[in-house]
């Protein structure tokens, strides 16, 4: 009798000791920066509801439009924003022609990417950048720091599937409005990748916020003012871009949009002009 209560005795205390120091219970991974916040929410997997954001939000993988835009960067040392219109074309995979002129002053850039490599070209001062795509970070040397994988990543979203896949989604509703958290993991380690607002009634998206590894947001997505085609998806007529590393800042007033149309593969090809200097970004 003595051994068996004794065997309790360090059974129990062996218990304690497990609580104690956390091994008797899994533990969850922590996710940078908004570790907390997603850890007391649920992890969602409503795959009709996911049909439904996709079916109410427009997903392109060509377009075309008429747009009027701004440009400001407080890296660029502008006073005021830079204001011009011109024509829009972007195509994946990563294949973007911006062409923007001033009333009076004809061209005062065009920008062509070709999935490889971007040329900024002002004809106005007689140079073009160029520098290889893929990193929006990149965009140190640049005329108001801009590169064409910010305007790509705002305007050329994954499709909702595609976005979500292999990841883990938490979801909210604050007031009227239903956040989405997407959670991608690396071994180990989870981080947030993006973060989505929707409008719950209708579930079009009007905001999507991009982080790195670290937790630190990259980009700040706006949109509003929707019209739509005839499948019904949205697609915004305005949009606000926010790069927050350069602190650069594009809107953007669409028209005349059309969507999943054939560009033609010379529209992203640049022929540098003669007696231009060319400025190589490293």
């Amino acid at each position: 009798m003595e051994k068996m209560f004794n065997r309790v005795l360090i059974i129990t205390g062996c218990l304690i000791a497990l609580c104690l120091s956390g091994c008797a219970a899994p533990r969850r991974q922590g996710i940078p920066v908004v570790s907390d916040q997603l850890l007391r929410l649920k992890p969602y997997s409503n795959e009709e509801l996911i049909a439904r954001i996709s079916d109410a939000n427009a997903v392109a993988d060509t377009l075309r439009a008429d747009t009027a835009m701004s440009i400001q960067s407080s890296w660029a040392d502008q006073d005021k924003p830079f204001k011009c219109s011109g024509k829009l074309a972007v195509s994946v995979p990563g294949k973007l022609r911006l062409a923007c002129t001033v009333p009076f002053g004809g061209t005062m850039m065009d920008i062509t990417a070709d999935g490889e490599q971007f040329y900024l070209y002002l004809p106005k001062e007689g140079i073009v950048y160029t520098g290889y795509q893929g990193d929006y970070l990149h965009s140190a040397g640049i005329p108001y720091n801009l590169t064409p994988d910010v305007i790509l990543t705002a305007l050329l979203p994954q499709p909702m599937e595609a976005l979500i896949a292999g990841k883990t989604i938490y979801y909210e509703y604050i007031g009227e409005t239903f956040i989405l958290y997407i959670v991608r993991s690396y071994g180990m380690q989870s981080y947030l990748e993006e973060k989505l607002t929707l409008d719950a009634l209708t579930m079009r998206i009007t905001q999507r916020e991009i982080f790195s590894r670290d937790g630190i947001k990259v980009l700040d997505i706006t949109v509003s003012e929707f019209v739509t085609g005839d499948d019904n998806k949205a697609f915004p007529k305005k949009m606000r871009v926010y790069h927050y590393m350069t602190q650069l800042q594009l809107e953007f007033v669409f028209q005349k949009v059309s969507m999943n149309i054939d560009l033609n593969d010379a529209l992203f090809t640049f022929t540098k002009p003669e007696h231009v200097k060319e400025v190589r970004v490293q």
